[in-house]
């Protein structure tokens, strides 16, 4: 069953540190990041949970051919939220 929220700005903001959300993914900026979470095994429910790696583990990719925002657009969504 889907988990649905009451709160529809939720999907647009999500999480910051981990970068989801409509307003935190940097791909828009032409940013690919790989490793950015890492998934265990709870051994209590057997369900995986997310856990976010250091950013010092991050593989970024600069990708400009992605880019569909650009940078003061981008940093002026940033400063809003």
């Amino acid at each position: 069953m889907r988990k649905t929220t009451k709160n529809p700005g939720e999907k647009i903001v999500k999480d910051i540190k981990r970068g989801t959300g409509i307003l935190n993914n940097e791909l828009y900026i032409g940013r690919l990041i790989w490793n950015r979470q890492r998934f265990i095994k709870d051994p209590n429910t057997g369900k995986r949970q997310a856990r976010l790696n250091p950013p010092e583990d991050w593989i970024v990719e600069e990708v400009s051919d992605l880019r569909i925002i650009d940078q003061v657009f981008w940093e002026a969504v940033k400063a809003r939220h």
